[in-house]
This record gives C-alpha cells, structure tokens and sequence, in this order.
C-alpha cells in the first residue's frame, strides 16, 4: 500500500485526471475469482461480469469489509474508478499473513483461469472508454 499511496501522491493533477481506472489485483489463485464489489466501480464490475460470463468463467463477489485495506484506497482517496479482483473467501481468509500464507496455498487451475479472464477485460476496457459522466462514488475505508 505504500508504493501505491506515493505513486498517487507523486502524481501532477493533471496526470491523475487522465487516469480512467485502477484495476487492483490483489490474492490471486487461493480459489475462484472473487470481486469486492462494494469497493468497486459498477461499470468496471459490470465489464468484468460481461466478460466472464461470454468465457464461462466462474466470478463472484465477496465482500472484503473488516478484513483490511488494500491498494486500491489511494486512487478511491483521489477519485480514481477502482475494482479490487482477489480470490479469498471464509475458507482461504485464514490464509492472509499466516504460515499457511505460502506456494502451497495457490490452485493453479484458478489462478489460470483468472489469469486469462484478466487477460481478455484488460484487452475490452482498453478498447472502450469510462462512461461519460462517469461517478466513482466509494469512499476511502
């Protein structure tokens, strides 16, 4: 969180404007990909679902509230659009900072999958533009 904290900080307000969304990929291949929803834009949500669903691939949410913050609260502090992608459900949540906490702990079929389901929404976004008017409307933890 430091690095992401100083590279919003360092940014000229004029560098920050033209940046139309930060994908924050954070805990991958513990399972299944997981979006945090409520800390993310529904637009970029939306585009990941569409996404997802047109490759049969499995997404769902899971609300990270309570667990800790992430990298993604710097660009929410400066209005940027955010989603947060991760994989930790109830039963890998024991996993985070832990001696379980190892290579052992990836599923590397999942990680794949999320692998090549990023892989295509990176190539859709960046093609499409934000909504005009877009509102990012989360607010810092």
């Amino acid at each position: 969180m430091l690095g992401s904290a100083y590279y919003v900080k360092a940014l000229a307000k004029d560098q920050l404007s033209k940046i139309e969304a930060m994908i924050n990929l954070d805990t991958l291949g513990l399972g299944p990909t997981e979006v945090w929803v409520n800390r993310s834009a529904p637009w970029l949500v939306n585009g990941l679902v569409v996404v997802a669903r047109s490759m049969n691939s499995p997404i769902t949410g899971m609300d990270m509230t309570g667990v800790g913050e992430s990298d993604e609260e710097s660009f929410i502090g400066a209005k940027v659009c955010t989603i947060t992608v991760h994989s930790v459900t109830p039963q890998t949540l024991h996993v985070l900072h832990h001696r379980d906490d190892n290579p052992g702990a990836v599923h590397f079929e999942d990680y794949y999958k999320t692998y090549r389901l990023l892989a295509t929404y990176l190539a859709v976004i960046d093609a499409a533009t934000a909504p005009v008017g877009n509102s990012c409307p989360i607010k810092p933890l």
